[in-house]
């Protein structure tokens, strides 16, 4: 059969019989329809067929007629479908691969352009996106998403500090708590509201949990990503005005692409430094993080004729910042913060080499740079239950920017063939989103405390859920 002649170059030229004789119709081959009086439509996106005058004739050939032709294939470039995003982008790396194969047709990879190459207009989408290798373009999400959890957590200890029961953990930054320590009257200062005997130190563990996907664009898959993780933390008050704090973390993250069987699955450990400046109703805090990423990526490339199971194993290195200043106004019963955040996250992905098959994909590394600020306001009130027993309700909205990078841009490049290389995308938020949050914090005794919260990021192509809980201990 033609289909196994390998790598179709340039117009080749075949020498194959085609014998049409008196039938109505001819041949059937891989790749191609010949059809009656020698007029050929092909099924391949890439194999244009003509049929010319042999240069010498095929007396007695086959049947034994004359009537026959040369049939010429001429290749169109893997970029010729004009595919949107990582599909157009892996064309354009499929044809750096023909010209660094070509001379060797009986190859590996020649082989797998060839499979390609028998594929029709309706196969070439899907078998592009399978190739293009988005799923590592998606970590930096799971990173995203951590980043947020941390801060969160952390100007949530902060707030804490500023007079509330305690504090929520949530995955972007929201305004100060507006009441001292679990006992303290209406109205009174936090020098008033010393307890007699209750130190400076402060512990916390807490646990959180997050779920979101980002929708697919033309030519870019969706994805689907979970990151879970436990904190403990301790703080020391320096002065009325001053706290500051260290806490350390694990956790555990995975991403899914939409449609696609790809995957990739993390852990993650983290640790932080973080302060609150709080002179009076104006408050400043900051935190800086780092936490160190482990991944292991599988993904599976099938399409007509093709097979690879691929895998691969990479590391990150994550640099977490933010600040947040705010202001308080008490409204009767309740307490208004209008406030504004930035949070910083720098994703410093390690480059890396899948195995698994001729389709494997080697990675360079990637730095992806998120800086999203946040402009909203809380609002907050207190409830006493009995009299040792205290919640603080609160809500929160924010609108949201991203500055940074809204998804990660790697290199890749089929393995063994560097001139082979394309750039793929992840998944991408969108640089606006609307913030929302609700929680309580409960002083169940002066020294001991809960706090559970939500929060979500919510956007026309992408959307996130989290949720979270914890206990503190004041000694």
């Amino acid at each position: 059969p033609l289909g196994n002649a390998g790598l179709y170059g340039e117009r080749n030229r075949f020498r194959y019989f085609v014998d049409c004789g008196e039938s109505a119709s001819c041949v059937n081959v891989t790749g191609l329809q010949v059809g009656a009086n020698a007029n050929l439509k092909s099924t391949s996106a890439f194999l244009v067929p003509t049929l010319d005058t042999p240069a010498d004739p095929y007396s007695g050939h086959g049947s034994g007629t004359t009537n026959g032709y040369d049939l010429i294939l001429t290749r169109l470039p893997f970029t010729n479908p004009n595919l949107p995003g990582n599909q157009g982008r892996l064309g354009g790396g499929l044809e750096g691969l023909f010209g660094a194969v070509n001379q060797d047709p009986n190859g590996a990879l020649a082989g797998l352009l060839a499979k390609i190459q028998v594929l029709n207009g309706d196969e070439v989408p899907g078998a592009y996106q399978q190739l293009a290798g988005e799923i590592i373009a998606n970590a930096s999400q799971l990173g995203y998403a951590n980043a947020g959890q941390l801060l969160g957590m952390l100007f949530g200890r902060l707030n804490e500090f500023r007079g509330g029961a305690m504090s929520s953990a949530r995955n972007v930054q929201f305004a100060s708590r507006d009441f001292d320590i679990a006992q303290a009257p209406p109205g009174a200062s936090r020098s008033s509201t010393a307890i007699p005997g209750m130190g400076r130190w402060m512990g916390f563990v807490s646990g959180y949990g997050q779920t979101g996907q980002v929708d697919s664009s033309a030519g870019i898959s969706g994805a689907r990503f979970n990151v879970a993780g436990g904190m403990a933390g301790i703080e020391y008050t320096y002065s009325e005005a001053v706290r500051i704090g260290f806490t350390i973390g694990a956790g555990s993250s995975w991403a899914r692409l939409q449609d696609l069987d790809s995957r990739a699955n993390g852990t993650f450990f983290q640790g932080a430094i973080y302060a609150s400046y709080a002179p009076g109703p104006w408050y400043v805090d900051g935190a800086l993080g780092y936490a160190r990423h482990n991944i292991d990526t599988k993904r599976t490339v099938a399409f007509p004729g093709f097979v690879n199971n691929l895998e691969g194993s990479t590391t990150a290195n994550q640099f977490i910042g933010g600040f947040e200043a705010g202001w308080r106004f008490d409204a009767g019963r309740f307490q208004v913060t209008p406030f504004f955040g930035m949070q910083m996250s720098v994703f410093a992905q390690d480059g890396y080499t899948e195995s698994g098959g001729v389709a494997a994909l080697n990675y360079e590394s990637e730095t992806t740079v998120s800086a999203r600020s946040s402009l909203g306001v809380q609002v907050r009130t207190t409830f006493r239950l009995g009299e040792t027993m205290r919640i603080d309700p609160y809500a929160r909205v924010a609108w949201a920017h991203e500055f940074g990078n809204r998804s990660a841009t790697l290199t890749a490049s089929f393995v063994g063939a560097p001139t082979s290389s394309f750039q793929v995308v992840g998944a991408r938020r969108d640089r606006d989103t609307f913030l929302l949050g609700a929680g309580f914090e409960m002083a169940v005794t002066p020294r001991i405390g809960v706090f559970a919260g939500y929060s979500g990021d919510l956007s026309s192509t992408s959307t996130s859920h989290a949720g979270s809980a914890g206990l503190r201990i004041r000694w």
